[in-house]
């Protein structure tokens, strides 16, 4: 049986930044030199070569495309129970996609999707990005990424920010996927509300302008 990971984004940006995001063309993920740190949490134990050909390729499926675009693919991935909100109260938009899928330049196409976020961020925001094995019983993390102004950086293991951020992330799953626990996610079926979130992605996603 496969085990997909789940992927979470949580960032604080005002809405006219986050609009220029959104209408903004995608920079490669080949722009960011540090993804060695996820490909070795990912036990991909490939050589230079074969990592520059991976990333080449997320490169080719960033290319020519704005985030808007990058955004819905990520909501549209098949194994599915996307989320997708903005509040303009607070300032924060929120991501999730329970099933990112198992392949490391998945990662790399979301992170490199979330972390270019950075860019919009001015003094005073703030936010994360994690990918981890939610569903299942092990829990084990393959990204914790910080998000701040102008900056993007993997988080150590070791820090005191790691545990806080992971546990933020499982808070934010539990809270949204009102999941029965981490050894059985086959045995679980969406409620009516949960449908109802899962419909309601790509009408919020298009209401940002």
């Amino acid at each position: 049986m496969s085990e997909p990971n789940s992927a979470m984004v949580q960032i604080s940006i005002t809405r006219p930044r986050l609009l220029d995001y959104l209408e903004s063309e995608a920079v490669a993920a080949s722009s960011w030199s540090d993804w060695d740190t996820l490909f070795d949490r990912c036990w991909w134990s490939k050589g230079p070569a074969e990592r520059s050909r991976l990333l080449a390729g997320v490169d080719g499926r960033l290319a020519d495309a704005c985030y808007r675009t990058l955004m819905r693919s990520l909501l549209t991935i098949p194994l599915g129970c996307p989320r997708f909100s903005y509040n303009d109260e607070s300032g924060t938009l929120l991501l999730s996609n329970l099933g990112l899928g198992e392949g490391v330049d998945d990662y790399v196409f979301f992170l490199a999707t979330v972390r270019a976020l950075a860019s919009y961020m001015e003094d005073g925001d703030e936010g994360f990005a994690v990918i981890r094995n939610y569903l299942w019983g092990d829990r084990y993390t393959l990204a914790c990424l910080c998000i701040a102004p102008g900056i993007s950086r993997f988080v150590d293991p070791q820090d005191d920010e790691y545990k806080v951020l992971i546990e933020k992330a499982d808070a934010f799953f539990d809270l949204w996927y009102e999941l029965p626990g981490p050894n059985d996610p086959e045995d679980w079926e969406p409620s009516a509300s949960q449908r109802a979130l899962d419909a309601a992605v790509f009408e919020n996603l298009n209401n940002l302008r």
